[in-house]
């Protein structure tokens, strides 16, 4: 099989790439105990503050404010066999075995369509709720996994940002919002992207497992601060001891307390039964709650597609696209379509021509999906040029990411984009 941009010394670098991320990663001492017990409390023990009065006035600060859906197309989506340009004789020349057949595309221009299995997108589409970006990338395009993930993470391609571009969002914008739920990540563990300075933020896989995530890096560290917390008479810890005490004699009744919450939520429609389904439910249950999270994130993996990529990447926009289109069905349901945009985004895209293996290796732009009740909808950006490549032929990026992030900071989340992003970048109308 051919790998050609998967050579060992890539891979060595990949990985010299990723230990620098971890060592920028560690915060000082100080700042480390502090938003480590932050989190701590925050996320444990807010269950419990949910029907506690003071907690519901915190919740009064965000609730009834903008809120952004990130799901991350973790791997490296293949966009050009997901918005098909099913016009280009150079499409089906590079893909011989592994191209969208143009009678099965979901014509959306004269030029591109929707991938099949994109189908219950479609009607998001036609009412004008979802905008396509085509060609989104940056300059000078990195194809290792952790080095463009944390590029596109952090929002910054050319520093090595320890923070996420949501992260400093939360820092700058909800700085003094009190409610702990402001940020929430779905799954095991918090991204990069909404790592933050002063801004905890918990990861949550159940409404019975609020938790602070102790992650394959950050295991040690957390733990060795517990019992530095438990026998300190430093100052800048002292403090906090008490409350992280207290933790384990209130998670019974938090889990009851949010469970009691929980309840009052019914679905409005059936979500596919799998991992994104159930979080997208999750997401939107905690939206109809009304608990003032401002950020959600969502990570779907597997599109690192190098082999048999067509059944596979299939099963995986078939996923997205019936997880999303029941949470936008939700969330209209619940009155709540006109409060949220959702946006995907993938660290990379793919390379034009398929492989030996009948896959795609890494790439660089890709669309990005944006879909709401108040985003304008239809296709932005240049359809992608197959017969203009860069010097290792892969697509020239149309469309810098940081004027997508940009334009939902300024449009959407009300936030200055040139605090967070540290430079301005061109407003796209999609908002």
């Amino acid at each position: 099989m051919s790998i050609d941009n998967e050579q060992p010394a890539r891979c060595c670098d990949e990985f010299q790439s990723y230990q620098q991320y971890l060592q920028g990663m560690r915060h000082s001492r100080r700042t480390f105990l502090k938003t480590t017990v932050g989190a701590i409390t925050a996320t444990t023990l807010m269950p419990h503050m949910l029907l506690d009065t003071a907690f519901a006035d915190q919740v009064k600060d965000t609730a009834g404010g903008p809120i952004l859906v990130v799901i991350q197309l973790a791997g490296g989506n293949d966009g050009l066999n997901t918005l098909v340009p099913f016009n280009s004789d150079l499409y089906y020349r590079d893909r011989p075995t592994i191209n969208v057949p143009a009678k099965s595309v979901i014509p959306i221009d004269h030029a591109v369509g929707l991938n099949p299995n994109l189908q219950p997108l479609k009607p998001l589409y036609d009412q004008g709720k979802l905008a396509i970006i085509q060609g989104v990338g940056y300059p000078n395009p990195d194809l290792s996994h952790f080095r463009s993930t944390q590029i596109w993470e952090s929002g910054d391609p050319v520093g090595n940002t320890t923070t996420g571009w949501l992260g400093r969002y939360l820092d700058i914008a909800l700085a003094d919002v009190q409610n702990p739920l402001k940020a929430l990540a779905l799954g095991p563990s918090v991204p990069l992207t909404l790592r933050s300075e002063t801004s905890p933020v918990p990861a949550i896989e159940s409404v019975q497992s609020f938790r602070f995530a102790l992650g394959r890096t950050t295991g040690a560290p957390v733990l060795a601060a517990y019992r530095e917390m438990y026998g300190t008479t430093n100052p800048d810890v002292a403090p906090y001891v008490g409350i992280v005490r207290s933790i384990g004699a209130s998670a019974d009744k938090s889990v009851q307390d949010l469970q009691t919450i929980a309840a009052r939520y019914t679905p409005s429609t059936v979500y596919p039964q799998n991992a994104l389904g159930r979080e997208l439910q999750l997401v939107a249950q905690m939206i109809a709650s009304d608990l003032g999270t401002r950020v959600f994130h969502v990570t779907v993996g597997g599109f690192d597609d190098h082999v048999a990529e067509v059944y596979t990447h299939a099963n995986l926009l078939k996923m997205l696209a019936q997880g999303l289109a029941a949470f936008y069905q939700d969330i209209q349901t619940h009155g709540k379509a006109d409060q949220v945009v959702t946006m995907t985004f993938s660290e990379f895209g793919r390379r034009i021509k398929e492989n030996a293996g009948r896959g795609t290796d890494h790439g660089t732009a890709a669309p990005v999906f944006i879909a709401g009740g108040k985003v304008k909808g239809g296709i932005y950006g240049d359809d992608p040029l197959l017969s203009k490549t860069d010097s290792d032929g892969d697509l020239v990026y149309a469309i810098d990411f940081r004027s997508v992030y940009g334009t939902v900071l300024d449009k959407w989340l009300g936030a200055s984009s040139s605090a967070v992003l540290n430079s301005s970048f061109e407003s796209l109308p999609f908002l």
